[in-house]
């Protein structure tokens, strides 16, 4: 469990600076207190659909709504607090943004679509075990949504896949005794995607290394 005494702010230029290296039951403990000031408790709920999910994920968040007294719905906007600020505060992310920021620009610069077909084309992450069965999970807030939506574009996923992501592992950061296979599997897709990200970061920064406009 890692513990932090930092202060939590609920605005979204905070999030990633605050809650990334919290485990999710600090995570839940501060957003309870947080949620019974009313005047605090201006968000707009939201939603992202999945056409496919990561095996296990959905009943992981079943089980940790059932361990904490809330409803599914509740566990789901808490988790995805969490996950938003590790996904802001994920390296290999924010390398990828830039690089993939400035490869457009560069394509953009040199009018060469076929440079950034290329970069739209690069295969995208996909878990190793996944659920064909379409559903949904509940956001915290409308910026956790667009957030997870600008990260996506770098990491070349849809929206739905890159929160799954952090929502997992989010989950990691729990008490997990008792649920050590659970823990190990869900570690295994952790892993994964860390590896796919890397790859993608690699392709990314080769093509603009060989690009004359890259500076």
């Amino acid at each position: 469990m890692v513990s932090s005494s930092r202060a939590v702010n609920l605005s979204p230029d905070a999030a990633s600076e605050s809650v990334a290296d919290w485990p999710l039951a600090q995570v839940i403990d501060h957003l309870k207190q947080k949620e019974k000031d009313k005047s605090n408790n201006k968000v707009e709920y939201c939603r992202v659909s999945y056409r496919t999910s990561i095996r296990l994920l959905s009943d992981a968040i079943v089980d940790a709504s059932s361990r904490y007294n809330v409803s599914q719905s509740q566990m789901s906007k808490w988790i995805s607090f969490h996950a938003i600020s590790m996904a802001q505060d994920d390296i290999v992310i924010s390398n990828l943004v830039a690089k993939h920021n400035e490869l457009i620009r560069v394509g953009l610069q040199s009018a060469d679509a076929d440079m950034l077909d290329v970069l739209h084309a690069v295969v995208p992450y996909s878990p190793k075990h996944i659920v064909e069965k379409p559903g949904y999970l509940r956001l915290y807030d409308s910026w956790v949504l667009s957030g997870f939506e600008e990260l996506a574009q770098a990491c070349g996923v849809w929206s739905y896949r890159i929160v799954q992501v952090f929502m997992l592992r989010s989950l990691l950061t729990d008490d997990t005794r008792g649920m050590e296979k659970l823990e190990a599997e869900l570690a295994i897709e952790s892993s994964r995607w860390d590896k796919w990200m890397r790859m993608r970061l690699g392709a990314i920064a080769g093509m603009l290394e060989k690009n004359p406009f890259a500076e």
